[in-house]
């Protein structure tokens, strides 16, 4: 079994999220039933494996060569960007990570961007402790959030578009790039767009 999708809650765009799956995975996809989700908008196109304890999860996930997990609640995102292991689920996907397991994150939102010291700023600090534990994190809303002009580019920044294949960045023509921003650019051979418009 090469990928395993795991749905976590409900996905508004059923389509996308599908799309975005099938990008990440390739043909070769499961969708794991654990808990009270179902998966009902994949599971007439995919195999469903149904674990109903611990060990059948542990031992499901370490034959895995890609977890995806879709539309995990924010309590979950939190738990996993702090290692704690206080469900079945996340001590399972962590052990997985450990096992060197690919995992990815896919949300039904946009990304929030440089928010502070709110709601906005927490969710960004997880995804940001994500993706150094090597946690992939990227939205299924269709909108491109590479093509947008940013106003700061940070190191994030590049790495997550370098992630979706872009081999640029477009930016505001005042946008500030931090250094490790720029040693990210030129490591990954990727440029900045300055749109000149915005």
């Amino acid at each position: 079994m090469k990928s395993l999708l795991i749905p976590m809650s409900y996905t508004p765009d059923s389509e996308a999220c599908a799309r975005k799956a099938a990008e990440l995975s390739g043909s070769d996809m499961t969708v794991l039933s654990y808990g009270d989700v179902t998966a009902s908008f994949v599971s007439d196109k995919l195999p469903i494996f149904t674990c109903k304890d611990k060990e059948q999860l542990l031992d499901t996930l370490s034959k895995a060569e890609k977890i995806i997990l879709v539309s995990p609640d924010f309590q979950t995102l939190y738990k996993l960007a702090s290692g704690e292991c206080t469900d079945d689920l996340s001590e399972c996907v962590l052990r997985a990570l450990l096992w060197g397991v690919e995992i990815n994150v896919l949300v039904d939102f946009e990304l929030p961007k440089h928010e502070r010291d709110n709601f906005f700023g927490k969710l960004n600090n997880a995804f940001s402790v994500l993706r150094t534990m090597g946690i992939g994190v990227e939205s299924f809303t269709g909108k491109n959030q590479h093509e947008k002009a940013l106003s700061l580019v940070t190191e994030s920044d590049v790495i997550a578009a370098k992630k979706s294949g872009f081999e640029y960045i477009v930016c505001t023509k005042e946008a500030i790039v931090t250094q490790l921003a720029e040693d990210a650019l030129k490591d990954m051979n990727m440029q900045i767009v300055r749109n000149t418009e915005c």
